[in-house]
Formats: C-alpha cells, structure tokens, sequence
C-alpha cells in the first residue's frame, strides 16, 4: 500500500497549479520530503492522474532489460528519478537495486531471478 493517498497527491498536484513551491506545500501538506512532491508532480505532468495511482502488482523485469536501463543511465549521466521515469519504472529504488546488484555480482547478478539464490 502506498504511504500516501491518492487524495493527499491529488491536493500536492491542486497547490502546484495555484502557484506554490513543493517546500512550499511541503509545510502545508505536512509530507516530510520535499522531493516526494517533485516526484508526483513529474508523474502527474507526463501521466496525468494515472501516474499517481501507486499499482499493486509487481512487475518482472528482464536482465536484458534491467542491462538496458543501467546502461542508458551510465550513457546520459542520468539520475535514478529521470531513468525510472523514462522507462516507465514507478520506484527508483529498483534501479538502485539493479545497480548495487551489478556492482557486486556483474551481469550475471542482473539475470538471476528474485528469491531464487
């Protein structure tokens, strides 16, 4: 279950467009990272409401896709939140779990199937 909301999102999205700042929201709204406003309102900018609603399944991911995406990030120097987001990852703590896999075991440690070690 998602820490926030829907609705809490939904009003981060509604002060946005009045004008505030996330820190700005950040105090009224209570939510102790300014940077998990940022996030929703990058989702809500290329997803529209869909991109808040947190999904229940786990997705699998391939090793040959999880190669790709680190690769991509190492290749444009980019941030876990703009890789996640280009690729349609809704945690970037996935990615950060990739790269951390492959920094201690390699491509291999890409391919290996969760649960199964």
């Amino acid at each position: 279950m998602s820490k926030y909301a829907v609705e809490t999102k939904l009003k981060t999205i509604e002060l946005y467009k009045k004008g505030l700042g996330s820190r700005q929201i950040q105090c009224n709204l209570n939510i102790p990272s300014h940077s998990t406003i940022d996030r929703w309102i990058i989702l809500f900018k290329k997803y529209g409401k869909a991109g808040l609603i947190t999904k229940r399944t786990r997705k699998k991911y391939s090793g040959q896709f999880k190669l790709e995406v680190l690769n991509w990030r190492k290749e444009h120097n980019e941030s876990y939140q703009a890789t996640a987001l280009k690729y349609g990852i809704s945690n970037t703590g996935i990615i950060a779990n990739w790269q951390r896999a492959y920094e201690e075991g390699g491509i291999d440690a890409l391919f290996i199937k969760q649960g199964l070690m």
